[in-house]
């Protein structure tokens, strides 16, 4: 009897909550983390924070091209992972992190060396040159870190290892938490349960947050890196494990790869062509601070979608190394229909009830509030569109090794429809900044319908592992 597309058996939901739960909370740490940083930096003023939100996009730029090195490596694991290879999963993750400590190197060292000159770039308001520029010159530290962790959890997710990334993520949220208060704010009186304490304090200001967040993320890289060798998982390798065998290897690698980071860079490089038109409406600060608390909110809303576009990936990656192809293009349709359904549930009935109180948590004026809540209209009633290209785009094209469609789709959709309009809505007629968003889903319309179409024709059913093989 053929398998349904609806009717889940027990082995495939268990699979999928084993995967997709953990992930989820790690999302949720992660994106807790950067609320709290943009809570605890926002108590000092607007300017500050717009000065951190405009820096954070050069950390955003960071994430997305560390997506091409990650992307790479869970593509092969998966599939090394679905014939038991711990061998080609190791060689991956050597390549992996000689390719993240590159993206590394190549934002890190601008950030370090010359972050007033990149924040001028992003904000008009020298005062929030200022403060965004001392917290950059921190942060570009920080990129070296994490660029092992990264690759470290992604090859541990890939091959089902996926609590101890979640618990790595959780301990460094609250090693930023104490930090944060202990660097930001000066020492001062702290009121509780009656009592009065002296709580110390720096009082270094954003350089104390961007410090904080810099010991958060070598707690989190020492703890993976700790538990993966003590309990021997796939990715305890002995350095000699991480050399990639042979100039074949690493051509497999950089031909998914390269596209993927090609492909991530120049759609980060839109998405801060939106974050210069949001700085540029009104008199900029305004409206870079709505945008920087509805990021907080963006990144809540995406936890159910990257969980379960991760849980796809996985699953039908295993099936693709295995050989098994109908299973892969069955796994395929269940999380296409069921991705954007539960992702518009989790907007619906979680994300819209918090999205008040945590708008309220900020110091703003009542006029950037309204717009930081108009944005989260938007994206509760979008978000669904959004999750459904994640899966055709980085879940079944990529994972099958249809880098090069994949990035064609993603990156003409953005900067042929989503950029223009983006820049007509909010510099040319000068539109509110939630129209301005608006805008920006003209790509999600075009990007689903055209990645449907790839996805229809069935390029993306490879096994990669074996070409590499033969």
């Amino acid at each position: 009897m053929q398998p349904s597309v609806l009717r889940w058996e027990s082995g495939f939901t268990r699979q999928l909550f084993r995967l997709a739960i953990p992930i989820a909370l790690q999302s949720m740490v992660t994106a807790s983390m950067q609320i709290v940083d943009n809570l605890m930096i926002g108590a000092l003023g607007e300017i500050q924070l717009s000065g951190v939100t405009q820096a954070n996009r050069v950390s955003f730029l960071f994430q997305i091209a560390m997506f091409g090195a990650i992307s790479g490596a869970s593509i092969f694991v998966a599939q090394y992972w679905g014939r038991r290879d711990v061998a080609g999963v190791r060689r991956t993750q050597g390549i992996a992190i000689a390719f993240a400590l590159l993206v590394a190197a190549a934002l890190g060292l601008p950030a370090i060396l010359i972050p007033e000159a990149i924040m001028r770039l992003l904000l008009n308001s020298e005062a929030g040159v200022r403060a965004g520029a001392e917290y950059l010159s921190v942060i570009g530290f920080v990129y070296f870190v994490q660029s092992m962790s990264l690759i470290e959890a992604a090859v541990l997710k890939s091959t089902e290892q996926v609590k101890l990334p979640m618990f790595a993520s959780l301990a460094a949220i609250c090693t930023n938490i104490v930090f944060n208060t202990l660097l930001i704010y000066p020492t001062r009186e702290v009121s509780l349960l009656g009592m009065t304490f002296t709580m110390p304090g720096a009082g270094m200001g954003v350089r104390g947050g961007a410090i904080a967040t810099l010991i958060g993320a070598l707690v989190e890289l020492f703890l993976i890196l700790f538990f993966s060798y003590r309990y021997r998982f796939a990715n305890a390798a002995r350095l000699r494990e991480l050399l990639p065998g042979s100039a074949r290897a690493v051509r497999m690698f950089v031909a998914i790869a390269l596209p993927v980071l090609i492909n991530e860079a120049l759609w980060a490089g839109g998405t801060v062509v939106y974050s210069a038109v949001y700085g540029r409406i009104g008199d900029g600060v305004s409206a870079t601070a709505a945008a920087g608390v509805f990021s907080n909110v963006e990144q809540l809303a995406a936890i159910a979608m990257r969980a379960l576009s991760h849980a796809c990936g996985v699953m039908v990656g295993m099936a693709l190394g295995a050989g098994e192809m109908d299973k892969a293009r069955l796994y395929a349709k269940r999380f296409l229909l069921a991705t954007p359904v539960l992702t518009l549930v989790f907007c619906l009935c979680v994300i819209l009830p918090l999205s008040g109180p945590i708008v309220g948590m900020f110091p703003l004026s009542q006029d950037t509030a309204d717009l930081a809540r108009g944005m989260i209209y938007i994206l509760c009633g979008g978000m669904w569109l959004h999750a459904f290209n994640n899966v055709i785009i980085v879940a079944l094209l990529r994972t099958g090794g249809d880098v090069r469609s994949a990035a064609v789709i993603d990156v003409a959709t953005l900067w042929c429809v989503g950029v223009p309009m983006t820049i007509l809505a909010g510099i040319a007629l000068r539109m509110p900044l939630p129209l301005v968003y608006l805008a920006t889903y003209t790509e999600q319309i075009i990007k689903a319908f055209v990645g449907f179409w790839r996805y229809k024709q069935g390029k993306w059913v490879r096994n990669i592992v074996r070409e590499e093989s033969q």
